[in-house]
């Protein structure tokens, strides 16, 4: 019953605080990676209902702080979070694992717990799963237009998006298993594209 509450009084949130330029970073974004949680944790009997509740508020409320300030937005966004969570039942301990877990989802990824494993996992699961490019080139334009990133030609944008995707990795061995091979043929993909330049 909270987790209704609490998910539709951040969607709120977050639906007032992403303005037009937050392409990729948004309500959107914050489900999908809450259903990347909830999809991992599905195949994984260890997870608790409980531990799952709290990766779902973290999930939806991850980057609640990214549209006051875009470096260091997970400290901002456990401020956030902190001011409204006990309203709607949180207990000390709890709004604690939800902040380390939004804390956890900062790039680059570092995780220290199972929990920190599968936020960090579903908040880049769109590599593994879904439409990678439709997200990519959402993400270039929130990148350009709010973050001043200039790719001056297409090269360098496939450099971009290929040097990212050699260095990030999946945690949980469901990404592993399940998100892996199509991220492998992504990087192949830019690798040849890149090859035509």
């Amino acid at each position: 019953m909270r987790l209704q509450k609490i998910r539709k009084h951040i969607i709120t949130i977050l639906n007032d605080k992403f303005d037009d330029s937050s392409f990729y970073h948004g309500v959107s974004h914050s489900l999908d990676v809450e259903a990347a949680c909830v999809l991992i944790c599905e195949n994984d009997n260890e997870i608790s209902d409980l531990e799952l509740e709290l990766l779902q508020v973290a999930a939806l409320s991850h980057d609640i702080g990214i549209s006051e300030k875009r470096d260091g937005h997970e400290k901002l966004g456990c401020k956030i979070v902190s001011c409204f969570l006990p309203n709607f039942g949180y207990s000390i301990e709890e709004i604690e694992q939800i902040k380390k877990l939004i804390l956890a989802t900062k790039f680059p990824h570092n995780p220290i717990s199972k929990l920190e494993e599968i936020i960090c996992d579903s908040d880049l699961a769109y590599i593994g799963v879904g439409d990678y490019s439709v997200e990519a080139i959402k993400l270039k334009k929130e990148l350009e237009e709010a973050h001043s990133c200039i790719f001056e030609t297409e090269l360098m944008w496939l450099k971009y998006q290929l040097d990212f995707l050699n260095n990030h990795q999946f945690f949980t061995e469901y990404a592993k298993s399940n998100f892996n091979p199509k991220k492998k043929n992504i990087i192949l993909h830019l690798e040849q594209e890149i090859s035509k330049e």
